[in-house]
């Protein structure tokens, strides 16, 4: 059995490194369009604005595979050209922009608000990327003009036809073509949820995103977990420090990592950890800490047996 052993008040200082596991890929063609039954279309292009690498290839393997390229950049200042950063929109003009609401350098609202001030972009679609725990942020986004929101984790189903939605309401033909099916309410496939129930894990989400890879799952996970340790690490210490923006860059990473795995109540406690830290209420942090740590153990374990069985059945 393996156990993370931590709690805040004893770990050692440990920096996260969050690790680009796996290279990306797919069919993607050698020419910037795609070929139809009845003509060929332009590529659309999506910028997807999200500091977590691994938000980006989940977005790329469900997009690019149905004609959609999606341009992955980690933080506002990369789309709106501020700190030195070119802006995306000096190299192309995107027909869907997808927007983490919590980000390290620039919360996702003010990105939008900028948008919406901005005449060469303010017609730009944009769907805000959220946390189910944030409805408050979800209500002020469409307020401000957000086309829609799209809940982490995200799946393929919700993120396609959240897409297709609002390229048919857009009236962004290319868009709305890629996406044609997706705009089928009678379009479902069906899942054997229980193929991929881990202990306190669902794989069944990266299963989803992944198209079957077993080998890239498997991957996905031996990565979590050498990793995890490290995360918790790194938010303990911060909260020993009381450094208030430590625990939200913290918790905010090791939010979106464990988010993939299917535990709902890991993924609420980070963002409560994370919410927290934003606030400087450190006496929150650690007693969500606290509960979530056991929790962590759990997962940390089932997905560590897993991966043995998996390499004893290679054996």
């Amino acid at each position: 059995m393996v156990y993370l052993g931590l709690h805040w008040n004893t770990c050692s200082a440990a920096s996260v490194h969050f690790v680009d596991f796996f290279k990306f890929q797919a069919g993607r063609q050698s020419s910037d369009s795609f070929s139809y039954s009845n003509g060929r279309i332009a590529m659309s292009k999506v910028v997807l604005v999200d500091d977590s690498r691994l938000a980006g290839v989940v977005v790329q393997r469900i997009l690019e595979p149905v004609g959609i390229e999606c341009v992955h950049v980690r933080s506002a200042f990369e789309l709106l050209g501020l700190k030195g950063k070119v802006s995306v929109f000096h190299k192309f003009k995107p027909s869907v922009i997808l927007l983490d609401i919590v980000m390290p350098d620039m919360d996702g609202l003010d990105v939008l608000r900028r948008l919406k001030a901005r005449s060469d972009v303010t017609d730009i679609p944009v769907i805000m990327l959220t946390s189910a725990s944030s409805e408050r942020n979800v209500l002020e986004s469409l307020e401000m003009g957000a086309a829609g929101f799209i809940a982490k984790p995200i799946a393929a189903d919700k993120l396609l036809g959240e897409m297709a939605r609002t390229a048919r309401d857009g009236g962004d033909q290319a868009l709305a073509k890629c996406l044609a099916d997706f705009l089928d309410p009678e379009r479902r496939a069906e899942e054997n949820l229980e193929a991929y129930r881990v202990g306190a894990a669902n794989l069944n989400y990266l299963n989803e995103i992944l198209d079957g890879d077993e080998e890239l799952m498997e991957e996905m996970v031996q990565v979590f977990v050498e990793s995890c340790t490290e995360q918790i690490a790194a938010i303990a210490k911060a909260i020993k420090d009381e450094d208030g923006d430590q625990i939200r860059r913290a918790a905010h990473t090791f939010k979106g990592s464990v988010g993939n795995f299917g535990a709902p109540l890991i993924h609420d406690l980070a963002f409560e950890i994370e919410k927290a830290g934003t606030n400087e209420e450190i006496e929150p942090a650690h007693q969500h800490f606290d509960k979530m740590v056991p929790m962590v153990e759990e997962i940390h374990e089932d997905l560590s047996d897993w991966l043995d069985a998996r390499l004893k059945q290679k054996g």
